[in-house]
């Protein structure tokens, strides 16, 4: 079993025909068990963007903190981190109670310092869905 990881995703873009007109990337903290800690609170261009942003908050998770716990218009909860200002990762899921928002999100900022880097970037087939808090940092 690993522990957890940062790794790296090519999410396609599809205009309203079904066409891809770009791809973005984005990165994903997954726990030992391989699931789902938090994600990227937007996705990046490049993948030197992409890993620069994982770097950045793996040196600065000290001054990380929850921006923001919220709950959505079906009465879920989800949580957002903010860095130096800017929204840098969101919950890869929603949580039906508050408990297990603040539960996972405690998690998400406990894994930060130690978890490793992938190399590779897996290539996802389907569009790839972020929570939306309706503000984005890079």
């Amino acid at each position: 079993m690993h522990g957890s990881r940062f790794v790296f995703l090519s999410l396609p873009e599809f205009d309203e025909a079904g066409e891809l007109t770009r791809s973005s990337l984005t990165w994903m903290l997954i726990s030992p068990n391989n699931r789902r800690l938090g994600q990227a609170g937007s996705p990046f261009d490049t993948v030197h963007e992409c890993r620069a942003a994982v770097f950045r908050l793996r040196e600065g998770h000290d001054r990380a903190y929850p921006a923001a716990v919220s709950v959505d218009e079906r009465g879920h909860w989800a949580w957002r981190v903010d860095l130096d200002g800017r929204t840098v990762a969101v919950s890869s899921r929603s949580y039906l109670r508050q408990q297990e928002c603040d539960y996972n999100l405690r998690r998400f900022l406990e894994a930060i310092p130690a978890a490793g880097v992938t190399e590779e970037i897996r290539y996802v087939r389907g569009a790839q869905r972020h929570v939306s808090f309706g503000v984005h940092g890079s």
